[in-house]
């Protein structure tokens, strides 16, 4: 029986792209780049946005880190407007806390970033703990920022624990921490992508997750 429920947020929770696409567009300006079609910008939704600069880009570390800079100054000052909460996320959150299952969050976005998006759309109380990138590095890949969010729930099993996220670097991570995963087909990534990672179940919609987590036999 699933007691916990980790949510990736970026392509699970919330679509960035807008919020993203123009706080990308700031940063690469700055350094007289252009921006990826939005088509190519889908496969940047999910990696730490250091690793897709420089994977997708090519550009340098050196460069990485000062668009890295610049993305999150435009951040600060333009704000949260543009990550918008998928429709059910809300109902699926609820529906999960009032059933006792206690919800954390692990996600690539910086810390500060993600909290306040939760905040924003009013799903802040409802995580017991909130996993997110750190400024200094120190926390970047999913597997980090899981693990960081699996010793802050000290008294929940392993076995009893589950993330929930849309790309391949979710299922990677909780592959790497020991726990179950599913795999959501309504943001950044496809059933292919997902299955081919090692997904154990599939949701199509939140609703789905809710099933899926409310299964005895999970």
């Amino acid at each position: 029986m699933i007691k916990t429920v980790i949510f990736d947020m970026d392509g699970t929770l919330t679509d960035p792209m807008r919020n993203f696409k123009k706080n990308l567009e700031y940063s690469l300006s700055k350094l007289g780049k252009s921006v990826p079609s939005d088509e190519e910008l889908k496969k940047w939704v999910g990696p730490p946005l250091g690793e897709s600069l420089k994977n997708f880009l090519n550009l340098s570390k050196e460069e990485a880190e000062l668009a890295l800079r610049f993305y999150r100054e435009n951040y600060r000052k333009l704000g949260l407007g543009g990550n918008d909460i998928y429709k059910g996320v809300k109902d699926m959150i609820v529906s999960l806390y009032n059933r006792g299952i206690k919800i954390g969050l692990a996600t690539a976005k910086l810390e500060e970033f993600a909290i306040g998006v939760l905040k924003m759309h009013d799903i802040y109380g409802y995580f017991s703990v909130v996993s997110g990138a750190t400024p200094d590095g120190e926390r970047i890949f999913k597997g980090q920022i899981l693990a960081h969010a699996l010793k802050s729930l000290t008294d929940e099993e392993k076995s009893e624990t589950v993330m929930v996220g849309d790309r391949f670097h979710d299922i990677l991570g909780a592959r790497e921490n020991g726990i179950k995963t599913i795999g959501v087909t309504w943001g950044y990534g496809d059933e292919e992508e997902l299955k081919s990672y090692g997904a154990e179940f599939i949701a199509k919609t939140p609703n789905d997750v809710v099933k899926i987590v409310t299964n005895e036999n999970l």
